[in-house]
């Protein structure tokens, strides 16, 4: 992912899942107060590519030759050197 985003000037990515996922606690604690308190963690989905893999092993083939724009939405208009961009959107140099 972030060579891809360097390759193409990229600075920020967000996953863009799909409307109709099914999204489940990222970990899964039995323990009362995680139980409890469940509604405040992340979250991850139901099937890949959202899931968080715990066997590298198993992992490695998706993450290494995985499509990194699967799925990704990237700033339109890469950043450009030099120049910092406020919170209102202007430039500033």
């Amino acid at each position: 992912m972030l060579n891809h985003m360097d390759r193409h000037g990229h600075t920020v990515a967000v996953p863009v899942p799909t409307a109709d996922m099914a999204r489940r606690p990222l970990l899964d604690l039995s323990s009362g107060f995680m139980r409890r308190s469940i509604g405040v963690f992340h979250r991850q989905g139901a099937r890949r590519p959202w899931t968080l893999g715990l066997n590298y092993l198993l992992d490695a083939p998706a993450v290494l030759l995985g499509n990194v724009r699967k799925h990704m939405a990237f700033d339109p208009e890469p950043a450009h050197a030099g120049t910092a961009v406020s919170a209102s959107g202007s430039s500033e140099e």
